[in-house]
């Protein structure tokens, strides 16, 4: 029992702070129209893995999806961005990477890649995030739709046995813009 409460606090702490943090990006300057939280849920749709929750409402306010797998420290969160805001998707990449870098204290980029999937331009940032003693990879995804690009960020801890990388993007390959 515990160790229950243990690793429920923890990931309760991580959830927290990760929110926090994304809160602090998501405010950002050119914010997003008011739209209705109705609105907003339908417009994007992801499959979500037998294994993983949806979390909507728990993870951030802007989000129009938001899952993870709890026992794992697993989550996935994507938020939209009218595109109008900025100058080109390469702008948009280079706003995201900016601000992981100022708004985590430890964040470091490792490698990043720019491809299409499924017909849409994706920009692909892998990096690691410390918290609380805990070594996490992160990883930052960019996709650009016709009228939003959509962030999508996913972290899990680094020493989680399995491919952090290739379970998420099983997952990201199915968002769909509705």
């Amino acid at each position: 029992m515990k160790n229950f409460i243990k690793k429920t606090f923890k990931a309760f702490t991580v959830i927290s702070f990760f929110t926090f943090a994304a809160s602090l990006i998501f405010n950002r300057a050119g914010k997003m129209k008011e739209e209705s939280l109705e609105k907003r849920e339908r417009s994007f749709s992801v499959d979500i893995p037998d294994e993983w929750e949806d979390l909507q409402g728990q993870l951030n306010k802007e989000a129009v999806i938001e899952i993870g797998k709890q026992d794992e420290d697993l989550y996935l969160v994507a938020i939209p961005y009218d595109k109008s805001h900025y100058e080109s998707f390469k702008k948009f990449c280079d706003y995201l990477i900016d601000y992981m870098q100022k708004m985590y204290d430890g964040y470091t980029m490792i490698s990043s890649v720019r491809e299409v999937r499924n017909g849409q331009d994706v920009y692909i940032a892998e990096g690691t995030l410390r918290f609380e003693n805990v070594l996490y990879d992160n990883f930052v995804y960019a996709i650009e739709y016709s009228e939003q690009y959509l962030f999508v960020m996913a972290w899990a801890p680094q020493d989680r046995e399995g491919d952090n990388q290739k379970d998420f993007e099983s997952i990201i390959d199915t968002i769909r813009q509705l």
